[in-house]
């Protein structure tokens, strides 16, 4: 599960503007979890990379079966 979601972060992160926040959906449906690209320019913020392995184990821990993807938004939109 983590290379995928990983690769599919990876994707949305490199897509993303400064002021765009990337979602996760979950069975392609939007969530409340999602992280401010800024946030990675923030010296003491989480990285994308850990916020990503961090939902990875928290659905490999509940024996998740779905898809899980990232989505770009704007952050105010």
């Amino acid at each position: 599960m983590i290379k995928g979601l990983l690769s599919s972060g990876k994707k949305a992160f490199n897509a993303a503007n400064y002021d765009d926040i990337v979602v996760l959906v979950e069975d392609g449906k939007e969530t409340d979890n999602y992280y401010p690209v800024w946030l990675s320019c923030e010296p003491d913020a989480k990285s994308p990379e850990d916020w990503i392995r961090g939902i990875s184990f928290h659905y490999e821990m509940r024996g998740f079966k779905g898809s899980l993807t990232f989505v770009v938004k704007k952050e105010n939109g």
